[in-house]
């Protein structure tokens, strides 16, 4: 059960960096390379990730943070926006 949701998270995940719906394949290509992997289930999920998309795992990570950034800023911009218009 916990295997399946971590799956499926990594899936989105991935959809959502790549910018568009994952293929089967590229599902399947996850599973392997998790498989194949080593270390925690953590690290097998970024090695997993990043090699369907053919990327650096620390890409990854770096736009996660980029995204944590942007959202911050967009509550700051409510927040600012919201008090403008007391």
């Amino acid at each position: 059960m916990a295997e399946d949701l971590l799956f499926k998270t990594m899936y989105q995940l991935t959809a959502q960096l790549k910018g568009a719906p994952l293929r089967e394949d590229e599902k399947q290509g996850i599973a392997e390379e998790f498989s194949k992997a080593s270390g925690s289930p953590y690290e097998k999920a970024i090695s997993a990730m990043s090699g369907v998309l053919h990327c650096e795992p620390s890409l990854i990570l770096e736009k996660s943070e980029a995204l944590e950034s942007v959202n911050k800023m967009l509550q700051d911009i409510k927040a600012q926006a919201d008090a403008m218009a007391r």
